[in-house]
């Protein structure tokens, strides 16, 4: 099995447990146009929707600057941290699926996906426009500090709120400091 399967694997996995006992049609995530809550029992959806596309191909350079500008504009946020961001979280790839589940271009996890509204997370731009509005939430959710929100963007809120600032994880320590050495 590739690794892109595997990763795809785990992440059916965690969806299943939790959406288990729920009707699909009951989770935002699940109201795709992919996912007809009609005929899809909840495992078939997560794997209806969560599958890149066959066709998926990795972004050419400066073809997305367009969605990129426009989403740091309305999120008030630097196109070089967005490209940083994108660059660390998945090498310009839209079809990147983690081990962990995060999906698309900026790696968004299932549930923030959801959150934010992202019903297909391996559309280029409507994933650029999800991740930069998260970015922002948590730029807010921190006080404007960059440190933590790229921290929270990658280990999660809850983890750095525990940690109180970017947590002991290696993984975490490594990309936000090589989103700062890109965008310096």
């Amino acid at each position: 099995m590739d690794k892109q399967r595997q990763a795809v694997e785990i992440q059916l996995n965690s969806i299943r447990r939790q959406v288990q006992g729920k009707a699909v049609n009951t989770h935002p995530f699940f109201s795709t146009p992919w996912a007809s809550e009609a005929t899809l029992t909840p495992s078939e959806a997560t794997a209806a929707v969560l599958l890149p596309p066959d066709d998926c191909q990795p972004a050419a350079p400066g073809h997305l600057d367009p969605a990129i500008a426009e989403a740091a504009r309305k999120n008030a946020l630097g196109a070089n941290l967005l490209r940083a961001v994108i660059q660390q979280e998945s090498a310009w790839n839209p079809c990147a699926v983690s081990s962990q589940g995060a999906m698309g271009l900026m790696q968004i996890m299932p549930a923030t996906a959801a959150t934010l509204g992202l019903s297909n997370p391996f559309d280029p731009y409507d994933n650029i426009a999800a991740g930069s509005r998260y970015l922002r939430e948590l730029l807010d959710r921190y006080g404007g500090d960059l440190t933590k929100a790229l921290a929270g963007y990658n280990a999660g809120p809850a983890i750095v709120d525990a940690a109180g600032g970017i947590p002991p994880i290696k993984e975490t320590q490594d990309y936000v400091r090589e989103i700062f050495r890109q965008i310096q």
